[in-house]
Parts: C-alpha cells; sequence; structure tokens
C-alpha cells in the first residue's frame, strides 16, 4: 500500500472521487477532488484550476487537487482563497484557433455560442469569418477559468465542504454504479 493510501486511511478516508469541469474555449477549467469517508461524507475537496495558458495535463490536475483536499482534512480548515486578480490578468487575452471543416462551422459555433457571448465575443462575427477561412479564432481572456471557477467554490482547498448540488448527484451516480456491479458481481459467482 502506498504512504498515500496509508495517510488517506488514516484520515477516515475510504474513497476519492475525482471530477472535471470543462469548456469549449478552454477544455478542462478545474479538477476537483472530493474525500470521502465510510458514511459518504466529503471529508475534504480540493480544486486545481487550469490557467487558458496551460496545456492541460491530468494527472498534475489530480495531484493538486487532491494535495489541497488531504491538507484541508490535515489542517482541518478552508485555505488558498480563489483571488480574482484583476490587477494581474486585467485585459489580457490568450489567442485560440480552431481549424474546422466547413460544414462543422454550424454546430461547433453553437457548442461554443454561450460561452462566447460569455467572455464578450460576437458569435456572428466568428461565425462569418470562419466561413471565409475554416478556421473559428477568438480571444480567451485570462481571467475566464478563475471567473467560472469562483462562481463554485471560494477556496482551493475546503474541509467538510458544502455540497453543491451536482456534486451530490455525482456521488450518489458513482455509488448506485458501485452497487450495481457488486450485485452483477455477486450473480456471477451464484
Amino acid at each position: 500500500m502506498s504512504a498515500i493510501s496509508e495517510t488517506l486511511k488514516e484520515l477516515g478516508v475510504t474513497k476519492v472521487r475525482f471530477y472535471y469541469h470543462t469548456s469549449p474555449l478552454v477544455n478542462n477549467i478545474f479538477t476537483a477532488c472530493l474525500l470521502v469517508n465510510d458514511k459518504d461524507e466529503v471529508l475534504g475537496r480540493g480544486i486545481s484550476i487550469c490557467s487558458a495558458r496551460d496545456v492541460y495535463r491530468k494527472r498534475e490536475g489530480k495531484n493538486k487537487a487532491m494535495g489541497r483536499a488531504i491538507r484541508a482534512i490535515v489542517r482541518q480548515e478552508n485555505s488558498e482563497p480563489i483571488k480574482l486578480r484583476t490587477d494581474r490578468y486585467e485585459g489580457q487575452k490568450i489567442r485560440r484557433i480552431m481549424k474546422i471543416k466547413q460544414k462543422e462551422i454550424p454546430q461547433t459555433m453553437a457548442l461554443l455560442n454561450a460561452s462566447l457571448v460569455q467572455i464578450k465575443e460576437n458569435p456572428a462575427a466568428i461565425t462569418k469569418r470562419a466561413n471565409k477561412i475554416g478556421k473559428i479564432i477568438f480571444d480567451v481572456p485570462l481571467m475566464y477559468p478563475l471567473t467560472v471557477t469562483s462562481k463554485f467554490f471560494k477556496n482551493k482547498s475546503e474541509f467538510k465542504p458544502k455540497l453543491h448540488k451536482f456534486e451530490e448527484e455525482y456521488l450518489k451516480t458513482i455509488n448506485e454504479r458501485k452497487v450495481k456491479k457488486d450485485e452483477e458481481k455477486t450473480e456471477e459467482k451464484k
């Protein structure tokens, strides 16, 4: 058993659950880790925010999120507030270019529309340009991942957090799948 597994066991953690929040504009926005005990109570939550500049690395996001969730349990406190540092990123953007086949432009733009409006881009102008050059080009504010994440969480490391409805549903679905899988294994043994 690994050192991390032993540490989690000592802290009362029996399950580790990860989920991801994505956007068509920047792919992954954040990775979340929930550390759960045998009573299905979430003891700690850790969040790893992916910068608009970053190349998404799943393992790195999971490691950061888990480390923050463990820290919350060990310290028994919330820490690392999510700061919207407008002084640092204000007005800065990163250009995204998506090569696209002409016939896929309408359905891709339908997926992007709400997100583009959210970052104050003009979907109609982008569609017009895409039809001419076969590329969807838009600028994503560097603040975008932080802004989205801050709508869900106040801290990157939270002890006994109040779960959002979607987190409750996620954990319920995972538990139902496990029960079903266990039942199938039991049936196979008979």
